[in-house]
């Protein structure tokens, strides 16, 4: 029955996931290819005509055939590929999407490649060598014994250590971790905990000293994706769902959100190379704003997200300006917006005459007395205002005391030429000099909840 084939392509897939990351990955891929083309081709493979006397059940028995058939490629196959396969095991399967079902078949691929990669984030993080423990120390109780490693044997692992220091130590699968002996200091900052490193070759093997020599035999930069990226068959899958006909008009909220996924955990790839996978073709600016507001509102690096922003700002200035809060918003009230992340802003927003944008109060409590200072001096008023309200924020959730750190910006803006940003600075003023209102404010457990601008009514 199909119900059958359909169970068999699932445990297939499942059992083939855990050799896909491994050296018989390829062979293993290439057999499951094999297996689920004839499930498609010949045993899921509706007949032309009903035979004779099976008329009422003909209808029904395609139907079913066919949503077997779909299940296989979008679910198990492309879950299966999604883990990471060579760009030929991928091909063969994109030829096989079923018609208008491309989206669903790219989340998958798109969907566990990136999972994997945060799977493979928290695993490296976990084995991680401790701060100051030298390799000696780094042991695998539960690894096989030396003795049973063959010098000359080809071997595979994941990186535990990278550091000048010590030097790129793996972990084999063995009670002791492996160097590469190979390799410059150069070459150190290419690695991370947590990459998996393929065709490495066991050079020396010292059961006494607990040593195990090894040598990298590919290129360096060919290393399998660890926590550094997604496996690089959602990105070829982005670029396939791109170059569909109509993917930048009617499919554009689909790639943008698939796209922003694969670039926000491509670590290292850059933001340009990002934008290679959708084509060479210009993109509009609709496209431009909804590909770096679904990027920014996903976890990402903070240089990925100044370079969106830069890129943004030359090809649509004002939604630049309308998503740099996206940016400067953070949870963490322990740091703080920086001058060299505000002063793009201020510069965009003088030279193409716009409006600075409004800053939460959270964000307002980050910034640092550079960046207010750079606020205070700039020729827009919105970046004056905003300047006396983050030390109105920052007044209230501070220690008395401070008060002449804030009155230093405040000074000038006392004087201001613009009436609202000149009666709000010269209020909060009036409230930082006065010990006994201050003080009243300071123990007052509500007086953190009203509006910055009560003060300045």
């Amino acid at each position: 029955r199909a119900e059958n084939f359909g169970v068999l392509a699932k445990v297939l897939a499942g059992r083939a996931g855990t050799y896909a990351s491994g050296a018989s990955g390829p062979a293993v891929l290439s057999a499951v290819r094999g297996c689920f083309s004839r499930l498609l081709d010949q045993h899921l493979a509706s007949p032309l005509q009903p035979q004779l006397g099976e008329e009422a059940n003909f209808e029904r028995d395609r139907t079913l055939r066919a949503r077997v058939s779909e299940d296989i490629v979008i679910n198990h196959w492309a879950g299966l590929l999604g883990m990471g396969c060579p760009e030929e095991e991928l091909q063969a399967l994109l030829k096989r999407c079923p018609e208008g079902r491309h989206h669903e078949l790219a989340r998958m691929v798109v969907g566990t490649g990136v999972k994997l990669a945060k799977r493979k984030e928290s695993s490296g993080q976990r084995r991680s060598r401790p701060s100051g423990m030298a390799p000696g120390e780094w042991r695998h109780p539960d690894g096989k014994p030396l003795e049973q490693l063959k010098v000359g044997s080809t071997v595979e692992g994941v990186v535990t250590n990278a550091t000048v220091k010590f030097g790129v130590f793996l972990d084999i699968g063995y009670k002791k971790d492996g160097k590469i002996s190979n390799i410059t200091e150069a070459d150190v900052s290419l690695f991370r905990v947590g990459d998996r490193i393929t065709n490495v070759i066991v050079n020396a093997v010292n059961v006494e000293k607990a040593f195990v020599e090894l040598i990298l035999t590919s290129d360096i930069k060919t290393k399998s994706a660890g926590p550094s990226g997604v496996p690089e068959a959602a990105r070829l899958t982005i670029k396939w769902l791109a170059a569909r006909p109509g993917a930048r008009e009617k499919d554009l909220s689909e790639l943008a959100r698939l796209w922003s996924m694969v670039v926000a955990s491509s670590a290292g790839k850059g933001f340009e190379s990002g934008l290679e996978l959708l084509g060479s073709e210009p993109f509009p600016p609709t496209m431009c704003t909804r590909l770096v507001e679904e990027l920014l509102r996903r976890e990402h690096t903070e240089d990925l997200a100044r370079s969106a922003l830069k890129w943004l700002a030359k090809q649509a200035p004002e939604d630049a300006v309308r998503l740099w809060p996206l940016f400067l918003k953070t949870a963490d009230e322990e740091s703080h917006v920086t001058a060299a992340d505000m002063q793009p802003l201020l510069s965009l927003c003088e030279t193409q005459g716009l409006e600075f944008p409004q800053l939460t109060q959270q964000v307002q409590r980050t910034l640092s007395e550079e960046v207010m200072a750079l606020l205070a001096s700039s020729s827009l008023p919105e970046a004056r205002i905003t300047a006396v309200q983050s030390c109105s924020s920052q007044v209230r959730i501070e220690q008395p005391g401070d008060e002449q750190r804030y009155l230093k910006i405040l000074e000038p803006l006392c004087l201001d030429q613009t009436k609202v940003v000149r009666a709000a600075a010269r209020n909060l003023k009036e409230f930082l000099t006065k010990p006994e209102q201050a003080s009243t404010e300071a123990q007052d457990p509500d007086a953190g909840d009203d509006s910055d601008f009560d003060m300045f009514d």
